[in-house]
């Protein structure tokens, strides 16, 4: 089969190099790519695109394999893609593929999509790890654990209040060197840095950097 050959030389070849060659491809030539990579293969390719190149190359696909790459991409990466339904698609077809989506991935991007575009918020991430500020530190750890399978992020640990609320924030290795007869609010820092979701870019956009 041509496909499974050229698939089979493909495979040689970093997924980013594929991305860049994408521009130099016609419409068709491009469609056929899609094909011969298949979900998994385009999902992992289109994670090394960047702003208009996703809204370019996604409006090719249909709204299955829009969908199918939203859940393939962690949620550190779906901010980007929940921009898609802000500035480029119809209401039936950003209906049609948030219907496609399982629970997880529904919700993350109607949360960030919830935020006017000039709030921080919208372009935020959903993917952390974030443990009751009141567990034992044994228990956090198996929290930590627990979650960091689904998590690209876990080296800053953020502690919440039992309603969900910001609290601090844990540096992995302090919570994994802490002697077990400490308390977790011993290693938790209040001071660490944050802005609120709700906050204006351009008014917030000078802490951040400085962090």
């Amino acid at each position: 089969d041509k496909n499974e050959e050229i698939k089979e030389k493909l495979s040689d070849y970093h997924d980013s190099d594929i991305a860049d060659v994408l521009p130099l491809l016609t419409h068709d030539e491009r469609k056929k790519l899609y094909l011969i990579l298949g979900e998994e293969g385009v999902s992992d390719v289109f994670s090394y695109l960047e702003g208009d190149d996703v809204l370019k190359y996604t409006d090719e696909l249909s709204s299955e394999k829009v969908a199918d790459i939203i859940e393939r991409r962690t949620t550190r990466t779906r901010a980007s893609l929940a921009v898609i339904f802000k500035t480029r698609y119809t209401e039936d077809r950003k209906n049609e593929i948030i219907e496609l989506l399982g629970d997880d991935a529904k919700e993350d991007i109607n949360l960030i999509n919830s935020y006017d575009d000039d709030c921080i918020g919208s372009k935020m991430t959903t993917n952390y790890v974030a443990v009751n500020k009141n567990l034992s530190l044994k228990h956090a750890m198996k929290e930590v654990v627990k979650q960091a399978s689904e998590n690209d992020n876990i080296t800053t640990i953020y502690a919440v209040e039992d309603n969900g609320t910001y609290y601090g924030a844990i540096q992995l290795k302090d919570l994994f060197t802490a002697k077990l007869t400490e308390q977790l609010d011993d290693i938790i820092s209040q001071s660490y840095p944050y802005v609120y979701a709700s906050e204006d870019i351009s008014n917030c956009i000078e802490r951040l950097k400085s962090y």
